[in-house]
């Protein structure tokens, strides 16, 4: 990730924790949100066409992947992103 892409991403997220449900994984450090899908076209383009919201991983763990973070089984996304 280029630093102009950093610069506006990741998103600040707002995570609804129901407390009659088993814990989940709501993504730090693995998953993060992101904020600005254009922030960095040229560095960073595989984010240009995603929507704002999307999960991916930041690859600290190689079992944690885009998908990985994408899948709502593994890693419960955020109720609201904002920056």
């Amino acid at each position: 990730l280029t630093a102009q892409f950093v610069n506006d991403n990741p998103a600040d997220e707002l995570e609804r924790v129901e407390l009659t449900r088993p814990a989940g994984f709501y993504g730090f450090p693995d998953c993060t949100t992101l904020w600005n899908p254009t922030a960095d076209p040229i560095g960073d383009p595989q984010f240009v066409d995603l929507p704002r919201g999307t999960q991916f991983s930041l690859n600290l763990e190689p079992e944690r992947d885009d998908a990985w973070c994408l899948n709502k089984s593994n890693n419960q996304p955020p109720v609201f992103s904002f920056q």
